[in-house]
C-alpha cells in the first residue's frame, strides 16, 4: 500500500475497521507420511507511524512429525528455524533498545508419550526435551548480560483422570451426569534463568490466559521462546450434564 492514510481517509461508515498493520504472508507446505514441512514468509506493512512495527518472520522453516513406537507409545518432534526482523525507526529509535533486536532462532522439541486409556479413566505420561538457541543482533552498547543465547529444559508430566457417570430422570426426561476429576503432576528443569518480560520480551511468546485447558498446559507460554521451571500438581474437576 502506497498511501499510509488510506484507511483513515476512507472512514468507517462502511464498517471498515482501522488497521495499523497490513498482514502479508506466503506459505509452502508439504505433507509426508507422519510428518510435514512448512516454509513461511510472514511480513507486515505498518501504516500508522505512531505505533511500533511487529516482528516479521523472514523466513520460518518448520518440520513436525509423529511416529508410533508401540500400541501406546509414540515419538513426536518439532524442529524450527526462524529469522525475526522488525523496523527500528522513528517511535523506537533508541539504538540501545534491546527490546527490539533482530535475531535468528533454532528450536528443537522431541517428546515421547505413553497413553493408557480405559472406559473409566486415563493416565498419560510424557517426557520432552525443549531447546531454543539464538543468534541475536543487539544494537551497539546494549546491556545483554542477563539474556542467555540458549535455553534448555527437561519436562516430565503425568496426566490422569477418572470418569464417574450416572443416569437419572427429571421431569419425565432422562439425563446422564458425569463427574470427571483430573490430576496432573509436572516437573520442568531449566538450565538458564530468562529475563522478565519488562526487560526483554523475546519474539513470539506470551503468557497463556486463564482457562480450564490451560491449567494443564506443560509450558505456560505460547510460542517457542519461554518455558517456566516448576514442580507442581494441578487438580481440577468437571461436572458436565
Amino acid at each position: 500500500m502506497s498511501d499510509n492514510n488510506y484507511f483513515s481517509d476512507l472512514g468507517t461508515s462502511l464498517e471498515i475497521q482501522r488497521e495499523d498493520h497490513l498482514n502479508q504472508r506466503g506459505q509452502l507446505r508439504y505433507l509426508g507420511d507422519g510428518w510435514q514441512f512448512l516454509a513461511n514468509l510472514h511480513q507486515y506493512q505498518t501504516i500508522n507511524d505512531n505505533v511500533s512495527s511487529p516482528y516479521q518472520r523472514t523466513p520460518q522453516l518448520l518440520l513436525t512429525g509423529n511416529e508410533s513406537l508401540s500400541e501406546k507409545a509414540a515419538l513426536s518432534y518439532s524442529a524450527e528455524y526462524v529469522r525475526f526482523e522488525r523496523d527500528r525507526k522513528d517511535f523506537f529509535s533508541n539504538s540501545a533498545d534491546i527490546l527490539r533486536t533482530d535475531a535468528q532462532r533454532v528450536h528443537f522439541r522431541p517428546s515421547i508419550t505413553h497413553r493408557n486409556s480405559r472406559p473409566w479413566g486415563f493416565m498419560n505420561s510424557e517426557l520432552t526435551l525443549w531447546h531454543s538457541n539464538y543468534d541475536f543482533d543487539f544494537p551497539t552498547g546494549a546491556d545483554t548480560s542477563n539474556i542467555p543465547d540458549s535455553v534448555t529444559a527437561g519436562i516430565a508430566s503425568i496426566d490422569s483422570g477418572l470418569y464417574f457417570d450416572r443416569d437419572f430422570t427429571l421431569a419425565d426426561s432422562d439425563y446422564s451426569q458425569s463427574l470427571e476429576p483430573r490430576l496432573m503432576l509436572l516437573h520442568v528443569e531449566k538450565n538458564n534463568q530468562q529475563p522478565t518480560l519488562d526487560s526483554f520480551r523475546y519474539f513470539d511468546t506470551s503468557q497463556l490466559s486463564f482457562s480450564y485447558n490451560n491449567l494443564f498446559d506443560r509450558y505456560g507460554w505460547s510460542g517457542n521462546d519461554r518455558v517456566s521451571a516448576t514442580s507442581q500438581a494441578t487438580i481440577a474437576c468437571l461436572q458436565p450434564l
